[in-house]
């Protein structure tokens, strides 16, 4: 049985205020969906905005407008609007 040498890294105390901490980015607090931030979107959606142009408008990222219809399952809710939008149109 062979023992290997073992070696232990040490950093020598006049190295340490050379080495740079990373500090870590902490993401803002999320902003929570209202209900009227929801029907503005199932409108903007309904009407053909994309979904990149709906961020904006709602102050949120294009991700969040795909996340929260995704989560919701609210295409459903969206082609309803858009047929109803279509009717009143047509009347």
């Amino acid at each position: 049985m062979s023992i290997g040498i073992v070696f232990k890294p040490v950093i020598p105390k006049t190295f340490s205020k050379q080495v740079k901490v990373q500090v870590k980015v902490k993401r803002p607090a999320p902003k929570p969906w209202t209900n009227v931030d929801l029907m503005r979107l199932i409108n903007l959606r309904a009407m053909g905005v994309s979904y990149k142009d709906c961020g904006p408008l709602l102050s949120r990222s294009m991700g969040a407008c795909v996340a929260i219809i995704e989560s919701n399952n609210l295409y459903g809710t969206i082609s309803t609007r858009h047929h109803v939008l279509i009717k009143d149109i047509l009347r």
